[in-house]
């Protein structure tokens, strides 16, 4: 069951706001926050089956391990270090065990020149993004900067069914401290907007995201199986999927915020308009934004501090000491964050090595490029990282940039033509539309300030909770709901 079914709209979702509803009336918020903890579990059982067993493992094993850092701290012990890098690596292990165990074997097969059999082991759904969330609470609970929370809150916080799956990776600190509070706003008040909010982010996937779909597939399906494409066909397939993946998990974290904030609950943003970036270190603070901030906070943060602190050298040496290597050892993680293959390590680094060209530039105070030649320069990156992103492995990767550099041949395998204007629209969409936070800035819905992320202009669309604006989103959504003709998986469902 994902949020793209007739099962989760017709039946799952209308029956958990409709019990919230009642014992928030009845019985109190505590009351409403134990159900919605229950019922975020059986979404997860329904999603991923026997999984669900993982995820409370997972749950349980990390709160009492930190509640042992809690103690040791309060009593000056040096155990918890100790125990907070256990936790860690164990957290890691079992990440590893299901992600990477395969990628493992093949690496180390190519290295003994032998073939080693794969694993049967199925990815838990969400697995990255529960993962994260917990090794960030058990540091903050470390450095002392996590409060004691109950089970049940920890419970909720880690399982919450909106972002559970695929994010955003959200902190303890500003979500559990929104359960031992009064809603903001009562039931009747947040219930429109947040399902005006969830049904955007559905459009978003189930019109855009996989119309679109259709044509990126042909692009690197026929990659995967050794076919040829001209530069034209190659381009706009990259670019296809370029949008797809923009519209799928945007359109999933709308969908999120929106239950989110249907149920009281204020998430993070993930998404600001990151294909409008003029260099690409803008590009990660649009894009993702929940990873990129748990990547500079718990790990580029970390490494730069540390290789900041040693003698004084050059202006060039501490440049690439405290600066690139950061960076390359920081999206070398996030590259291999997003999937277990050469491709995504590539990944890595291709954005590494920009961040790093980016961030050289800036400091030799080299003159700033003009607004189109740096945004069509950071679109570059993202487009040829897109394509190492999507393609099966490395080899089909190389395949499609040397197709998008001339050296491949004419294929009526890949619709150019038809896909053309899918480009124009979705583009004009990106680039020129509001984005979602924009058109919903009358309502805080999520946790962060809205002056940081919306700029509203004299024209911009805006959503009111008035007849035309329920009108619209009912439209908005009954063509969402009549253009679901498959369960299509969120993409970021696989990382």
């Amino acid at each position: 069951m994902q949020f793209n079914t007739y099962q989760f709209l017709l039946v799952f979702l209308p029956s958990v706001l409709v019990g919230t509803l009642l014992l928030e009336r009845g019985g109190g918020r505590r009351h409403a926050l134990l159900f919605l903890t229950l019922a975020s579990l059986l979404f997860y059982w329904l999603l991923a089956g026997r999984g669900v067993f993982l995820l409370v493992a997972s749950i349980v094993g990390n709160y009492a391990v930190a509640r042992l850092i809690a103690g040791a701290r309060k009593s000056g012990s040096t155990a918890g270090s100790w125990l907070l890098y256990a936790a860690i690596a164990a957290n890691l292990a079992l990440l590893g065990y299901f992600k990477y165990s395969n990628f493992f074997l093949d690496a180390l097969g190519a290295a003994l020149a032998v073939s080693l059999p794969h694993l049967e082991i199925a990815l838990p759904v969400g697995i990255s993004f529960f993962t994260f969330s917990q090794i960030a609470y058990l540091v903050d609970v470390y450095t002392g900067e996590a409060d004691d929370y109950g089970v049940f809150d920890y419970l909720l916080f880690v399982s919450f069914f909106p972002y559970v799956t695929a994010g955003p990776i959200a902190y303890h600190r500003e979500i559990i401290s929104q359960f031992r509070a009064p809603a903001r706003e009562s039931f009747t008040d947040r219930l429109l907007p947040g399902l005006a909010l969830f049904a955007f982010g559905l459009f978003k996937k189930v019109v855009l995201a996989d119309g679109i779909a259709l044509h990126a597939d042909a692009l690197f399906n026929g990659a995967a199986h050794g076919t040829s494409f001209s530069a034209l066909d190659a381009w706009s397939g990259a670019v296809a999927y370029t949008l797809q993946l923009y519209f799928d998990f945007s359109g999933y974290s709308d969908m999120a915020l929106g239950i989110g904030y249907a149920f009281g609950i204020r998430l993070p943003l993930n998404f600001n308009s990151p294909y409008k970036a003029l260099d690409i270190a803008d590009f990660w603070r649009r894009w993702h934004m929940t990873l990129t901030r748990f990547f500079t906070n718990y790990v580029y943060l970390p490494l730069a501090v540390r290789a900041g602190r040693g003698p004084a050298v050059s202006a060039t040496q501490r440049f690439l000491r405290a600066v690139a290597g950061p960076v390359l050892v920081t999206f070398l993680l996030a590259g291999l964050w997003h999937g277990a293959g050469w491709n995504f390590v590539v990944f890595g680094l291709v954005h590494g090595i920009a961040l790093c060209i980016f961030y050289a530039w800036r400091k030799a105070l080299m003159p700033a490029l003009p607004r189109p030649l740096a945004w069509a320069a950071t679109m570059f990156v993202v487009v040829v990282g897109m394509v190492l992103f999507r393609a099966n492995d490395l080899t089909a990767a190389i395949s499609v940039l040397g197709d998008m550099a001339g050296f491949g041949t004419a294929s009526d395998a890949a619709p150019s033509y038809a896909v053309l204007p899918w480009i124009v629209v979705l583009g004009a969409i990106v680039l020129a539309a509001p984005n979602t936070q924009e058109i919903m800035h009358r309502f805080s819905v999520s946790t962060d300030d809205a002056a940081d992320h919306v700029r509203i202009g004299r024209f911009t669309l805006e959503w009111r909770e008035d007849t035309a604006g329920v009108v619209a989103a009912a439209m908005i959504l009954c063509v969402a709901m009549l253009s679901i003709t498959r369960a299509s998986q969120f993409l970021y469902y696989q990382f």
